[in-house]
């Protein structure tokens, strides 16, 4: 990927030589989540990125969300199921 372009998907990151995800965590869904947790990824005009883990079963698998952008910075809060980290930290 170059500079300031990121991928579209976390498929993209699976499938890449070398891949620099599993494909298991890219395919993590709410029905089929990996390690407990579901990934949802954010593309941002080309300019950045966000992606979100939340636990699949809230008090289960987490109790915890967390997010991570392209600056590096990684949020995370424990206000429920569906707390946004980058609002509710």
């Amino acid at each position: 990927f170059q500079t300031n372009n990121f991928p579209p998907d976390l498929n993209a990151l699976a499938q890449a030589s070398p891949p620099y995800i599993s494909s298991s965590l890219a395919d993590a869904n709410a029905s089929n989540p990996k390690d407990g947790y579901y990934y949802t990824y954010t593309l941002v005009d080309n300019t950045g990125f966000s992606v979100i883990a939340r636990p699949s079963r809230w008090q289960v698998t987490g109790s915890r969300c967390f997010s991570a952008d392209q600056t590096g910075r990684v949020l995370y809060c424990n206000t429920g199921a569906n707390c946004n980290p980058n609002l509710d930290f």
